[in-house]
């Protein structure tokens, strides 16, 4: 009897164990979950890369068109040292009184090109966020050298910037990865801190107004006064 009882319990924990083609089959599938589980996971950190990529890109592309517009101003303040452009306002510069009208100085782009240059090498790296933040230092001191250009140089067909655009601020560029500076870039930013034309300050400043201004400005003062104030 006892041995009965036995067997016939072996016999249904037997039927109850699942079957090792059972065993196989739910490994497989919780191999296949797996599998899919990490596979939309490399696809979501794929994702991410490739976007880090085009706004790391665009940003450096910004960049770029900022270097090529500083150089422009620069070569227009190159042109005004010539001698021809010289003898055309070389006197209004000595004239104290004509405040917005200074001499030309090239240089005054060095420290925004050394920034953009700094940015370049950061975002090339990888270093998103402190690429970021040089790009903004470096629109502010190109706004800098914009507010202090001489209204000798013409560039009314340029137009400066204030800030970092919107759309690059708020970008993200969460897992960039490394790439080559671009070279061009690089050469034009070296190109625009070793341009250091400049011209020495007039050997004379004017000081006093000229006579002829005051003699007009007298006569006008004289043409205002009624006929009994002239008597007196």
């Amino acid at each position: 009897m006892r041995d009965n009882a036995r067997r016939t319990r072996g016999a249904d924990d037997k039927a109850n164990a699942p079957s090792t083609a059972q065993t196989r089959s739910g490994d497989a599938k919780s191999q296949r979950l797996a599998n899919a589980g990490k596979a939309l996971g490399n696809a979501e950190m794929l994702q991410r890369v490739q976007k880090g990529n085009t706004n790391r890109d665009e940003m450096l592309s910004f960049v770029s068109d900022r270097l090529k517009l500083v150089r422009e101003v620069q070569l227009r303040e190159v042109g005004a040292l010539s001698k021809p452009s010289q003898d055309q306002w070389k006197y209004a510069i000595a004239d104290n009184h004509k405040e917005d009208i200074t001499k030309p100085d090239p240089k005054r782009w060095h420290a925004a090109s050394q920034l953009y240059e700094d940015a370049i090498h950061k975002l090339s790296r990888g270093e998103m966020t402190l690429g970021r933040q040089l790009v903004e230092q470096a629109i502010d001191a190109e706004r800098k050298a914009f507010d202090r250009l001489t209204h000798i140089v013409n560039v009314d067909d340029i137009e400066s910037i204030e800030d970092l655009p919107a759309a690059l601020r708020d970008a993200s560029m969460e897992g960039a990865q490394p790439r080559d500076p671009p070279t061009e870039d690089l050469r034009l930013a070296n190109d625009i801190q070793n341009t250091d034309d400049q011209m020495k300050d007039p050997p004379v400043r004017m000081t006093k107004r000229p006579w002829w201004e005051e003699e007009e400005e007298e006569d006008e003062e004289n043409a205002d006064k009624k006929p009994e104030d002239q008597k007196s």
